[in-house]
């Protein structure tokens, strides 16, 4: 017996919807629906799909007979079980089997047969794509890039390629993306994970990750879920983001610039990390979806509406209150966002243009950057506000952005300034240019494998200049890189370099500040030229340090792991952020001490 005609109308009647609204949701005419509710029409997968995330379930949840629904109880807050009689065959094919042998071989020949065949369409080079995520993860962005899974598995990205993180993507097998500032991180259908851009030790261990069934990236750290609910990650930690030792039985995981959400199966939230509105996480017992930035955080309950915590005048905003049927959220620096199961997107916003957003349908997935927006239906990205690193529809939008040029390496004799990097690719040539001054600059076009060479004749001893190099794309499929720089001081001298080479130490972040700041001197660093300040969340309260120590953070002016000559380091400005520590005050002693004899 199909019950499928019944389920449908009981999970309508448990949310008290019309079979009007539903024809809407699925665009059918009222009539049709009620085909599929009395049995007369035969419902389709793509519909199902829009039920089931209109009620917040699975899709075999709907099609089959043999497991109950959990569902949100509208009325009293909680989880309730709906109330379907379910159709269990008594007697499977292998019982009957059982029962009589001589149709066991034949049987199991048969079942052998279909395997075979099953496998072998799994393996065809150009199968359809079924994803193990829901279509929402199909889509994730960055403040200046965009990554997406098309229908076939293979994952596309646009903007910001300055470090790569949209080159060499996968172009089969992906089931959920996300955008770290500078990486991507893609799970695959066979449970792994892979990056690109991420810092190399980090991509390591992305590799030993197993069975994973979910991810989430924020600005510096990348969290995976296996299929025990056990949690994984690696990268930054300056915020306590991957404290998440309290992290257990999670089944969903979201991640905010510099924190971490995670949903049990039972719906217990678990958060860490420095954001604004974490208050507000407190008050649920289950969320389907959240997103934040510095400023902003909304909030996807499980009944489809919304809540939120913005940093600018609440009135524009109160209209996401209203909102009902919300399957995904986004919020920007002046915006939220929120795609409705009936594939269009509703947004309260300072600055976008809402009539171009009003225009979207068929939409599956929404994410955004501080200032625009992105929608994708399945076939096309489209996005509304900025558009510096064309993430969306511009002419230069079909151009993939090169990597940037690094390793910049500046030698010199008494007649020639040599510099050579390394390759882009998929880079046709390079222009590297030679920074004078303002009002001064020398430009060499050179093909792969070959250095630029500039006449030492402009240059004057012990001054401090700059090497600037641009990989150059074909402007069909790949467009230019971000420009790459790299300063150095010009030493008038014979034919053999005059200064000594110093690799600089690797290791510098996480140092000790003092031995920070004597390193640098004994490397020659000009005492004057060493600056260091505290680093600040949020631009205004200073990061404590968790240890007994101030900390060395970030570093500007030297890279570590580089080499300079001592003039260059003689002429180099280095800045530092560090953690301050927290100094208890002393305690007064209001009794005068008479030092005198």
């Amino acid at each position: 017996m199909n019950y499928l005609p019944l389920k449908l109308e009981k999970l309508r009647k448990h949310y008290n919807y019309s079979q009007s609204y539903l024809a809407d949701v699925l665009g059918v005419d009222v009539v049709d629906y009620m085909g599929y509710e009395n049995g007369r029409n035969m419902i389709n997968y793509s519909q199902v799909k829009k039920l089931a995330s209109l009620y917040h379930i699975s899709v075999s949840e709907i099609f089959r007979n043999d497991e109950e629904v959990t569902l949100y109880d509208v009325a009293e807050g909680q989880t309730d079980k709906i109330n379907i009689e379910y159709f269990i065959p008594k007697k499977t094919l292998l019982t009957r089997a059982k029962e009589k042998p001589l149709l066991s071989g034949a049987i199991v020949g048969l079942l052998i047969v279909l395997i075979i065949g099953s496998l072998l369409s799994i393996r065809r080079k150009n199968r359809p794509y079924v994803s193990y995520a829901d279509d929402t993860d199909r889509l994730s962005v960055s403040d200046t890039s965009v990554l997406y899974i098309d229908n076939l598995g293979a994952v596309k990205g646009s903007g910001d390629n300055s470090n790569g993180q949209i080159s060499n993507l996968p172009s089969e097998h992906a089931t959920k993306v996300a955008e770290g500032s500078n990486f991507s991180v893609i799970l695959l259908d066979d449970g792994t994970v892979t990056s690109i851009g991420l810092i190399e030790n980090y991509q390591k261990e992305l590799t030993k990750w197993k069975n994973i069934v979910d991810i989430a990236a924020g600005n510096d750290h990348v969290v995976g879920v296996d299929n025990n609910g056990k949690v994984h990650f690696v990268g930054d930690n300056s915020y306590g983001q991957c404290d998440l030792q309290d992290f257990s039985n999670i089944k969903n995981i979201y991640c905010l610039p510099h924190g971490t959400v995670g949903v049990e199966e039972n719906g217990e939230v678990h958060f860490t990390g420095d954001f604004v509105g974490k208050k507000m996480l407190n008050e649920y017992t289950s969320i389907l979806d959240v997103d934040g930035n510095d400023n902003n955080l909304i909030v996807l309950k499980k009944d489809g509406t919304c809540d939120y915590v913005a940093s600018y005048d609440d009135s524009i905003y109160l209209k996401v209150l209203s909102w009902k049927g919300i399957i995904e959220v986004a919020c920007g620096d002046d915006y939220f966002a929120g795609l409705k199961s009936d594939g269009t997107v509703v947004v309260a916003s300072l600055s976008l243009n809402e009539d171009i957003i009003s225009s979207w349908n068929k939409v599956v997935a929404i994410d955004g950057g501080k200032n625009y927006l992105i929608c994708y239906d399945s076939e096309n990205i489209k996005g509304v506000g900025k558009n510096d690193y064309h993430q969306f529809e511009s002419k230069e939008t079909s151009l993939q952005t090169l990597a940037k040029v690094k390793n910049i390496l500046v030698d010199y004799d008494s007649k020639n300034v040599n510099v050579s990097f390394d390759e882009v690719t998929n880079a046709l040539e390079y222009e590297v240019t030679l920074i004078i001054d303002d009002s001064t600059k020398i430009n060499k076009t050179v093909k792969a494998n070959e250095s630029a060479k500039f006449d030492t004749k402009d240059l004057t001893d012990n001054n401090l200049y700059e090497i600037s190099v641009i990989a150059k794309g074909d402007n069909k499929v790949y467009g230019d890189s971000l420009e790459a720089k790299q300063e150095f001081v010009y030493i008038n001298g014979s034919d053999e370099v005059s200064d000594e080479k110093i690799k600089i130490r690797s290791n510098l972040s996480g140092s000790y500040r003092g031995d920070f700041e004597e390193y640098l001197k004994d490397l020659g660093v000009s005492e004057d030229r060493i600056e260091g300040s505290v680093a600040l969340i949020n631009d205004e309260e200073p990061l404590m340090c968790d240890g007994t120590v101030e900390t060395v953070l970030d570093i500007n002016g030297i890279t570590p792991g580089a080499t300079y000559t001592k003039t260059e380091l003689k002429a180099r400005n280095v800045t530092y952020t560090y953690c301050k520590l927290v100094i208890e005050s002393p305690i007064e002693d209001n009794e005068t001490t008479d030092l005198e004899d």
